[in-house]
């Protein structure tokens, strides 16, 4: 693809050799991945193929969410195609598909991701239910495409955790972290690219959510709002299971034991294919189990102690989670000694994120911000 400044750029995707799923020849999945892209250009996005009329007129209103959430980043373009068909008018999150009844789910063997796995495969979600076939791991994502053994190592442990339900799993890499690398946005575009590039063989995709309909951290890039916006004629892109919070998908994939054990939620271990157990996301991870009283996943070293818990340094977004956690915490008629050590650990946090003026609702914090939008 070439920039508004004339450099050129490769966004590429990669399969197996020896996969049995052909690719879709329509140019909808390079539409989706370039999206941010265009947005924050804020020039017109010439595609040279033919794309779903039904993805366009998506992308329309994908992009006025965006644009209205981070007028600072983004603006609306237009996106231009040499072609375009499957006009026929649908609502977003609808497919008309190839008739093949069939949905794929984005994987990587996670919380999120395998509640999602979980309630579809064993038809647990009434009318909302699926009919799941296959999951998709890409590298490149949460593996970055230098670590091949690591990713190698993960698709080996996928595949022993789905060998009991029957579905496939599909590998699949791409480079399009690296080109698109404000990864808190972007992963959405990245994510259902890869999914829509095999709507030869599924006209459904399943994204599990990463926070519920009540929480306000929704300006994530894969939410219930947009994600569905993001669907073609071809395949639709469904977010999936909002409705549950995250201790609650832990207690339920205590019924499927190969997931919970072998749980990989880490991105910050140096063996990419493991849990390090002390970033911000472990720990608030392992804290979800103490809440919920479950017991600790054969894939974390270690849990962690009161002294450890005090001593946490998070994030603004950790921190706002590990608030979030705390008050349901506080609600319990008996309360742990981890919950105290919970209570001093954001005490802590929150005082020094204020103080420096990196936190969200500090006064500082707020004139940085806008000192930086300005100097932009």
């Amino acid at each position: 693809m070439e920039k508004p400044d004339g450099q050129r750029e490769t966004l590429w995707y990669r399969l197996p050799e020896t996969g049995r799923h052909s690719v879709d020849d329509s140019a909808d999945c390079f539409a989706v991945a370039n999206i941010f892209g265009a947005m924050e250009s804020g020039v017109d996005c010439v595609v040279h193929g033919r794309v779903s009329g039904v993805l366009l007129r998506n992308l329309s209103e994908f992009q006025a969410v965006w644009s209205s959430w981070f007028p600072e980043l983004y603006k609306s373009v237009e996106i231009i195609a040499d072609a375009e068909d499957g006009q026929t008018a649908m609502g977003a999150g609808e497919s008309r598909g190839l008739g093949l009844d069939a949905a794929i789910a984005a994987y990587t063997g996670g919380i999120d991701s395998s509640y999602t796995v979980m309630r579809h495969s064993r038809k647990l979600c009434g009318r909302m239910t699926q009919p799941l076939k296959a999951c998709l791991f890409v590298h490149g994502f949460d593996i970055p495409l230098a670590d091949v053994e690591p990713f190698e190592r993960v698709v080996k442990r996928l595949e022993k955790t789905l060998s009991g339900t029957g579905l496939e799993l599909i590998s699949m890499a791409s480079n399009h972290k690296e080109l698109y690398p404000r990864w808190d946005h972007t992963h959405i575009a990245g994510v259902a690219s890869c999914l829509m590039l095999l709507s030869k063989s599924f006209d459904r995709a399943l994204i599990g959510s990463t926070y519920t309909y009540n929480e306000v951290s929704m300006k994530w890039g894969s939410n219930p709002i947009t994600d569905r916006l993001l669907s073609s004629h071809r395949i639709a892109i469904l977010h999936d299971g909002a409705e549950t919070g995250r201790g609650a998908k832990m207690a339920a994939l205590r019924g499927w034991p190969e997931a919970y054990d072998d749980l990989r939620i880490c991105w910050s271990a140096p063996n990419k294919d493991e849990n390090c157990g002390t970033c911000g996301k472990c720990a608030l991870t392992l804290l979800g189990f103490r809440f919920k009283k479950l017991p600790l996943p054969k894939s974390f070293p270690s849990g962690l102690s009161e002294a450890r818990i005090e001593s946490l340094e998070f994030d603004e977004s950790h921190l706002n989670a590990a608030e979030t956690l705390l008050r349901f915490a506080l609600r319990e008629p008996q309360q742990e000694p981890w919950v105290a050590a919970l209570k001093k650990c954001v005490e802590t946090n929150r005082k020094r994120l204020n103080s420096d003026g990196s936190g969200k609702g500090s006064f500082y914090g707020r004139v940085k911000r806008r000192l930086s939008r300005l100097s932009k």
